[in-house]
């Protein structure tokens, strides 16, 4: 809950006391991705030098890639790879974040550059850009990715 919260004077006490950093909650997650997922750089800097880990595997860390870049979650991507996620993991179909990005670009995005087109994203005649949709995972297509 520290971590979520981001109360880096509590992280901070219990990690002096003791506590396991790399403790998973019931979803699986650890301190370091819960103050990672809420942007408490400050505490997830404390947990990772204490040795505190993602602890994610790579069908779990491709698919948080996959919803990150659909939303354009810059920040999100950002600190994922500065504490040990491989952005080049795979999902359970053998897709990128990449892939998936480039599966989800809207005719005004391949117009306008951003942080997250890539010049492999852009479609060539051989490679229509609906190829990898629906690469975020078993629910995404529910979801209507």
């Amino acid at each position: 809950m520290a971590a979520s919260e981001g109360q880096l004077e509590v992280v901070s006490l219990l990690l002096e006391r003791g506590s396991d950093p790399n403790v998973m909650d019931r979803g699986g997650n650890t301190p370091l991705y819960d103050a990672v997922y809420y942007k408490h750089f400050d505490v997830a800097e404390k947990l990772s030098k204490h040795g505190a880990k993602l602890l994610l595997d790579e069908n779990h860390v491709a698919t948080i890639f996959c919803f990150a870049v659909v939303e354009g979650n810059i920040d999100f991507i950002k600190a994922l790879c500065r504490f040990g996620a491989d952005i080049n993991s795979k999902d359970y179909d053998d897709r990128t974040a990449l892939m998936v990005r480039c599966a989800v670009l809207t005719a005004e995005d391949q117009r306008k550059p951003t942080a997250l087109v890539h010049p492999a994203c852009i479609p060539s005649p051989k490679q229509p850009s609906h190829q990898t949709a629906g690469a975020c995972g078993p629910d995404a297509r529910a979801a209507g990715v």
